[in-house]
């Protein structure tokens, strides 16, 4: 049917409004997808930056897990097997190119000094008593710190021994040299007795073997006999046979939590103190219940071993208390070291008291 003027012109509007229309809907329907796209794209968004937040704050509860073990002792790490490397022994001096490092650090043919100042006649009476009686270990004596011009003035004992006794070691070092590396090293800088005292408990966790007051005059060899994987120890002694010993570790964490909060740190180290600390490192050891003898990994050395006055169930003798508790100590004590009398106390080589000065 042909259709006429004014009707075509009507059809061709209806047509032309019918596409408007359809194109108003097409852009809606657009619109629509573009928000769903911008909607998803954002939620991608928020749930990889959460994802991203989690995977940073897991990394930093490592590295601040890792950072507080390293603060803490990294038993792995720090107590690793001797060796020239990775204890730096050549730079304390432990190694020379003669000596052979398995002779020289094996655990329990080591026995320590450790001081920050000369040693007096009494003091190096007694290392000769030591140097005597173990005559198959190792004695190293190590001065921490810088000896005034004043000490320089005084005798010097150990030196003497040195020329007398071919066991008989010295090395010299200072706070910041000797606790490089140590989980210590951020809080000791200058020498004292706290000092001193954590250098002997990091020696003993680091290398093993015996560190001793020069107060002691050992008189028999039981301590390396009898519970030879143990521990022993008395506020003038620390043995251990073995690095790294789960004993000496409570007392590093004692030391450091001392470190960390001042008010904790005792003014001076005297007996009562270390025999404080003793009590205290064993009882969070073994529980209080064992706290007095010890437990498995740690003994407290009897009282009846560790003596005042001479007798022959002494494993131990303190020398100081054994010369306030008895007159005759002067006629005696030549037995223990007998070069030193000689050569500095010969007054004590008599027998009649009545020639003692002192």
């Amino acid at each position: 049917m042909t259709v006429k003027g004014p009707e075509k012109v009507r059809l061709l509007l209806l047509a032309t409004d019918n596409n408007k229309s359809n194109s108003r809907c097409s852009r809606i329907f657009c619109g629509d997808c573009l928000l769903v796209s911008v909607a998803q794209i954002l939620i991608v968004l928020t749930v990889f930056s959460f994802l991203a937040f989690i995977a940073v704050r897991v990394l930093q509860i490592q590295q601040e897990i890792k950072e507080k073990e390293s603060n803490t002792i990294p038993g792995s790490d720090f107590c690793k097997s001797v060796t020239a490397e990775n204890m730096s022994l050549v730079a304390l001096g432990y190694l020379t190119g003669v000596k052979e490092i398995g002779n020289t650090m094996e655990a329990r043919n080591k026995i320590y000094y450790i001081t920050d100042r000369l040693f007096t006649d009494q003091e190096a009476c007694q290392v000769e008593s030591l140097l005597r009686l173990f005559q198959d270990k190792s004695v190293y004596i190590l001065e921490i710190g810088n000896f005034t011009s004043a000490n320089n003035s005084k005798t010097d004992f150990i030196e003497f021994l040195r020329e007398q006794y071919t066991n008989l070691n010295l090395i010299k070092s200072t706070p910041t040299q000797f606790f490089k590396g140590s989980p210590f090293q951020n809080y000791l800088k200058k020498v004292d007795d706290f000092s001193i005292f954590a250098a002997k408990v990091l020696l003993i966790w680091q290398f093993g073997g015996m560190v001793l007051s020069p107060n002691l005059i050992p008189l028999t060899r039981h301590i390396y006999d009898i519970n030879k994987g143990f521990c022993e120890v008395d506020r003038d002694l620390l043995y251990c046979p073995n690095q790294c010993s789960a004993y000496v570790y409570q007392l590093v964490k004692y030391i450091l939590d001392t470190l960390r909060c001042p008010a904790l740190r005792p003014q001076s180290m005297s007996e009562k103190t270390t025999q404080a600390i003793v009590e205290k490192t064993v009882a969070d050891y073994c529980g209080n219940e064992t706290a007095t003898v010890g437990c498995v990994g740690v003994n407290r050395i009897k009282p009846s071993k560790l003596c005042q006055v001479l007798n022959e169930k002494c494993d131990f003798l303190r020398m100081q208390q054994w010369k306030e508790n008895d007159i005759n100590w002067k006629i005696t004590v030549n037995k223990f070291c007998p070069k030193i009398v000689q050569k500095y106390m010969p007054y004590l080589s008599n027998t009649s008291e009545n020639q003692y000065p002192i």
